[in-house]
């Protein structure tokens, strides 16, 4: 029986159909790109409707071709992936060999030399000497030469990786490849150097928190607790040295002493700090805080009196850094005669530079000074000027009557005189 509706023909299936074939007919529709429709009807368990066989056959070779571009795309994948496992295990085991290789390549003057520099005694010191002093004047060196050779290394990985999905000969996608790896190695030198040094401040500032966060010290000294920047630190080890042919990385240490202020009393804080395996701890945290008795108490956040007493360098600055923060008044009365002795010394200069320029001007005529020739002239139309402006009249104040009545009296009186 056929039906006919929106342009797709629905076959009836006659027999009774599984579930399994009606299944397996969708899957091949779909990836035909055609639409699958399932019907039950009361006298079939099930019906599988198609598009015509006509569009059906014309989408099955783009079904076909997309199928087999992603089965290469993934043999490509499975081959790429199967082939860098195999380097990265054959890398392994040759990098794993290659000391073996390397003695047996070795002459036999050579050998009796790696096997007296691997035992104890004066070859093996002579030697760890000699490699320590090396990396220390040359250190700088090789850490930029090995740097240099991971980023190629990395580049040719990079464009060797890449290449199996796109092609990338062109310059533009070598330059970023390159740029791609050299901040590769970038960032692992940061993390290297982070990982392997101590930065004081960051320190201090760990310090500082396990301080305030202390509930004995608090009630002791008094919340809030205040450092200083007045710090005396020694940081030791972190060098590279070799016992024998094998280079070892010692750990590094910093010892610090800086003081602290509370809300009721003072203290002076000792503390020695270690970084192993990237991770810095307190091997010694204590603070010296002056007793109401006289004397001082100490309290230890980490460590004990053995730790602070076994020879370190925190009782040989304790009272050389103690005397320098009691001079700390004394050097500021200095800074300030020296600050008010250099502004004598400028309001001096000062006055003597106006000297000076008094001096270099032109001085009027009537001082024995110069003019120039535009000077004169401008003297001259000025004087011209003044000359012919009429001059106002002068009138002769008048004299009062009694005033002129004694005056001819006067005159007579001068005369017979």
């Amino acid at each position: 029986m056929l039906r006919q509706g929106f342009g797709v023909s629905v076959a009836a299936l006659s027999r009774p159909t599984t579930a399994a074939a009606c299944s397996e007919t969708a899957g091949r529709a779909l990836l035909g790109g055609s639409k699958v429709q399932l019907l039950v009807g009361p006298s079939w368990p099930a019906a599988c409707a198609v598009y015509q066989p006509t569009a059906a056959a014309a989408a099955r070779p783009y079904a076909s071709s997309t199928l087999e571009s992603l089965q290469e795309a993934a043999t490509k994948i499975r081959k790429a992936a199967a082939s860098s496992a195999e380097a990265v295990k054959a890398a392994g085991s040759s990098i794993s060999h290659a000391p073996d290789a390397v003695y047996n390549a070795l002459p036999k003057p050579a050998q009796q030399l790696v096997n007296a520099a691997q035992m104890p005694g004066a070859v093996n010191r002579v030697l760890s000497l000699q490699l320590t002093a090396f990396w220390q004047n040359h250190g700088n060196a090789s850490i930029a030469l090995g740097a240099a050779g991971a980023c190629y290394g990395l580049w040719r990985g990079l464009l060797g990786a890449s290449s199996v999905f796109v092609d990338v000969g062109d310059g533009a996608a070598s330059g970023g490849m390159l740029a791609l790896a050299a901040s590769g190695v970038a960032f692992g030198y940061l993390y290297l150097r982070r990982r392997y040094t101590i930065d004081a401040q960051a320190v201090y500032r760990l310090a500082m928190y396990r301080l305030n966060t202390h509930p004995g010290l608090l009630e002791v000294m008094g919340a809030p607790l205040v450092g200083s920047h007045v710090q005396a630190s020694v940081l030791t080890g972190g060098s590279l040295h070799f016992k024998g042919l094998r280079p070892r990385l010692q750990s590094k240490r910093l010892q610090m002493i800086f003081p602290l202020k509370g809300a009721e009393r003072r203290g002076l804080v000792s503390l020695e700090a270690k970084k192993r395996h990237g991770n810095l701890r307190f091997v010694l945290l204590a603070v010296d805080v002056p007793s109401v008795a006289g004397g001082e108490q100490r309290i230890y956040l980490e460590g004990g009196p053995s730790l602070y007493e076994r020879g370190g360098v925190l009782g040989v600055l304790r009272e050389p850094f103690i005397r320098a923060l009691s001079m700390d008044e004394a050097f500021l009365q200095e800074d300030e005669a020296e600050d008010a002795a250099e502004a004598r010394e400028r309001d001096a200069a000062a006055a003597e530079r106006a000297r000076e320029a008094a001096a270099r001007r032109p001085q009027p005529l009537d001082q024995g000074g110069g003019m120039y020739f535009y000077e004169r002239a401008a003297l001259w139309a000025k004087q011209q000027a003044a000359r012919l402006k009429p001059q106002p009249e002068q009138h002769k104040p008048l004299t009062a009557p009694a005033a002129a009545a004694e005056t001819p009296a006067a005159a007579a009186a001068g005369g017979k005189a």
